[in-house]
């Protein structure tokens, strides 16, 4: 399963991915929004906040789809 290739489609961009890659972003992406947590959301994080929330969502509509 680590050796799956996925490939990846948004708009007119395409990229290529191991799934086992994919797996360890939405990971590192889950750690970094629970130090955000940790520590409080403020002005100063709120932007990075939104866009790995952002980037965590479209990440799991793709997990979603079938492999």
């Amino acid at each position: 399963i680590d050796h799956v290739t996925l490939t990846i489609k948004y708009k007119d961009h395409e990229t290529q991915m191991l799934k086992s890659d994919f797996m360890k972003m939405c990971d590192m992406i889950e750690k970094e929004i629970t130090k955000i947590e940790d520590k409080g959301l403020t002005s100063s994080n709120l932007d990075t906040a939104y866009k790995l929330i952002d980037m965590y969502k479209d990440l799991k509509t793709i997990k979603a789809m079938p492999f």
